[in-house]
């Protein structure tokens, strides 16, 4: 299983984005900031959760303009382009919020919505690395190493790829 980097986010002005790794971000109203911290320090070996990715993308996509969050809206993706530098940001709701340079490769970083895992609980963005350690446990409790968390489909659906299943023509007829 790959571990997991739980984000943290303060929204009050400047905002703070806490990663549990260590890396932090303060910014006030500086959107490419924001998404230069997603794209600069990617770790392609772990997975990205934030307790309430809605929360961390609302905070971010505050500093875009209402165009691009049109955009946004209708089509869950939008092109962003400041200082020679162009983004492109992906986001679902209540799934997942993505941010890519568009001119690198490796340079996305894709965070999962951790509290869909846990819909029983309520606030617990307080103790977000105990839940995404007990989703680490669960998924490798029934064999599962999932590259992304954008649904429990999803994951079990990929983790069924993964299996060496039976099919027809492994069955002898007569």
């Amino acid at each position: 299983m790959k571990p997991i980097i739980t984000y943290t986010i303060q929204s009050n002005n400047p905002v703070s984005i806490l990663t549990s790794d260590g890396k932090q971000i303060t910014t006030s109203n500086d959107l490419t900031a924001l998404l230069q911290f997603f794209t600069d320090n990617i770790n392609t070996d772990f997975l990205h959760v934030a307790w309430d990715v809605d929360e961390l993308a609302g905070c971010v996509l505050k500093f875009m303009q209402i165009e691009d969050l049109q955009k946004i809206r209708n089509t869950n993706k939008c092109l962003f382009s400041h200082e020679h530098k162009r983004y492109k940001i992906f986001y679902i709701p209540e799934k997942m919020f993505a941010v890519k340079r568009a001119t690198q490769k490796e340079s996305e970083t894709t965070i999962y919505h951790l509290k869909r895992y846990f819909p029983k609980d309520h606030e617990s963005s307080c103790n977000l690395p105990e839940y995404a350690r007990r989703l680490c446990i669960a998924l490798d409790a029934v064999g599962f190493d999932p590259h992304k968390l954008t649904s429990p489909v999803a994951i079990y659906e990929n983790g069924l790829r993964e299996l060496d299943l039976p099919v027809n023509m492994d069955f002898k007829l007569g």
